[in-house]
Order: C-alpha cells, then structure tokens, then sequence
C-alpha cells in the first residue's frame, strides 16, 4: 500500500502513527489529510498541539497498533479554522506580478491570506504568510515569468538558483 492509503487508514481507524520528520523521530495523531496550494499535507497533534506535516517530508511511515479517540476540541478548531497553517512557524513573503498576470492574481485568490501593498498600471505588490517555502515556490514557478520573489531575499535568491539550474539542465 502506498504512504498515502496508509495514512487515510491510520486517520480512519484512529491510528497512533510514527514518522521521521525532518530527520526528528514524531509521534502523531493524525486527524485530516488537505490539499493545499499543489501540496498535500497531514493535520495531526503531537504532543496535543495541532501541526501541519508536508507529505513529501514524511518519511518511515509506522502505524502503530495503538488507537487514540479524536479530541472534540481539535475537531472543532480544525472545523472552524479555514488556516491550517497556524501551528507552523510563518514568515511574510513579498512578491512582484507584473504583465499580463496582474488581473489574474487581482482577480483570483492564488495565495492564502494574500494582500495588496501596491499597484500601479505595470506592477502589482502582494503580501502573504508562508509556513513551507514550497508553498511560494510553485507559485512563482507556475507563473514565470510574471512573478517574482522579493522577499525573504533568502527564498529569492533559492529560486533564482533553481530556475538557473534548471536552464543549465536544458542545454
């Protein structure tokens, strides 16, 4: 069975699961799988606080044959709450759209929590709340070459190196 059947098992059946997390040993209990931005994720507790897992970081999945009862608290909050990431540390990303995409993203909702700072005629300034740099990168790849990162000037300059890694690859 693939990791992601055993998830959903171990979410159904109320299964205690055990996962190397960025290169930590977790001890989880899974609650909800969403699709988030092209990227799954799991909603679990550990240590009965609700955090968000990017799938593609689990690694050694175990389902454990102990069970747990879904808290009731943790079902409402993650009823009510349309921000899973809140658990997940956030930092604000700062992007540049310009060209033909700008009544795009004025008129779609393409990141969460995304926000105008300025616009002009050829340029248009959005703020959001990153928890996974991945969230942002498949962005800004998806719509190259209209947008770009301009801060954190870390993620910018990673995503600069991959597109130059990647013209390099195509030679």
């Amino acid at each position: 069975m693939s990791d992601f059947t055993n998830l959903c098992r171990a979410i159904i059946f109320q299964k205690i699961i055990k996962v190397n997390y960025d290169n930590k040993l977790r001890t989880l209990k899974p609650y909800k799988l969403i699709s988030h931005l092209s990227t799954w994720y799991l909603l679990a507790t550990e240590d009965d606080i609700i955090k968000t897992f990017a799938l593609y970081k689990l690694k050694s999945i175990n389902i454990c044959k102990d069970e747990f009862s879904h808290d009731k608290k943790v079902l409402e909050e993650l009823e009510n709450d349309n921000d899973f990431f809140t658990s997940c540390d956030r930092i604000e990303a700062i992007l540049e759209v310009s060209g033909l995409k700008i009544e795009y993203f004025l008129n779609h909702k393409i990141l969460a929590n995304q926000k105008i700072i300025n616009k002009t005629d050829d340029k248009l300034i959005i703020s959001t709340m990153i928890s996974y740099d991945d969230e942002l990168l498949s962005v800004v790849f998806r719509f190259i070459p209209y947008v770009k990162i301009l801060a954190p000037k870390e993620l910018a300059l990673e995503s600069k190196k991959i597109v130059k890694e990647y013209l390099e690859y195509l030679k």
